[in-house]
């Protein structure tokens, strides 16, 4: 994965970063709620 930025205030460069926290944060959150589903999926016999 290529990320590109160009950035001409330091305050952008911090909206970005917010950002990006943001988004790693709700990937990893997706991950562990796709991980719990597999799990539950698991415990009830559903394929």
């Amino acid at each position: 994965m290529e990320i590109g930025n160009i950035f001409i205030t330091k305050g952008e460069k911090e909206a970005a970063l917010d950002y990006f926290i943001e988004a790693q944060g709700l990937a990893i959150g997706a991950s562990i709620f796709e991980e719990i589903n597999n799990e539950i999926n698991k415990l009830l016999d559903i394929k």
